[in-house]
């Protein structure tokens, strides 16, 4: 009788004890997964925030290369809108043509916002602290309703039919001088939030 009390016991011990092995094991491999699937996930966010940092990188580049031409065509504007000489022969051609006075356009390249649309469309978008997210957001939109919309509107301006038109020409180099002045100040801007932005990425997300 003691001896069967005694193997019973001992039994009960040793099922116990594999019992909490079981459990120990299940629980250990599910914080493995785990594990390895936080691991994934920070891999996958900062790649995903190294092609944004690159993105920004690349646009401020872009516009370092705007601003001095976008802030020649504003002075040559003013000097137009200014000068009676320059609007007659403004006036004198078969056409009215401002390409004299941007004699590059618009823009000679653009700047691109497609890096953090697809981050904001990725899984990892909700792990990334709020103070990357508020400074990435401040950037783009900043991109987005500054720079890009006034482009935009002198797109819209130099293609308008009133712009063509001769008896509307000081009203047009008007229109496009602010323009212009508005646009250089929105760069100017945007360039030094893009810095901004590009050291907190550094310091607060490892990137280089």
């Amino acid at each position: 009788m003691k001896s069967s009390k005694y193997i019973t016991k001992q039994n009960l011990v040793k099922f116990l004890f594999e019992s909490v092995l079981i459990v120990f094991s299940v629980l250990f491999a599910l914080f493995l997964n785990e594990y390895r699937g936080n691991l994934k996930e920070n891999e996958l966010k900062q790649q995903a925030l190294e092609k944004v940092y690159n993105e920004i990188e690349t646009n401020l580049k872009t516009v370092n290369e705007w601003l001095p031409y976008h802030e020649k065509v504003f002075n040559n504007l003013q000097r137009a809108f200014e000068s009676d000489s320059i609007k007659s022969a403004l006036r004198k051609k078969k056409e009215i043509s401002f390409w004299d006075l941007m004699p590059a356009g618009v823009t000679q390249s653009v700047i691109n916002n497609a890096a953090w649309q697809a981050f904001k469309s990725s899984n990892v978008f909700s792990n990334v602290d709020f103070d990357t997210l508020l400074s990435l957001s401040k950037v783009y939109n900043i991109q987005k309703t500054g720079v890009e919309t006034t482009i935009q509107s002198i797109s819209e301006t130099l293609m308008s039919r009133i712009t063509f038109k001769k008896e509307e020409l000081e009203i047009s180099l008007l229109v496009l001088k602010n323009h212009f002045g508005e646009l250089t100040a929105q760069e100017r801007l945007l360039i030094k939030t893009y810095e901004s932005c590009l050291k907190n990425l550094r310091i607060t997300d490892n990137i280089e």
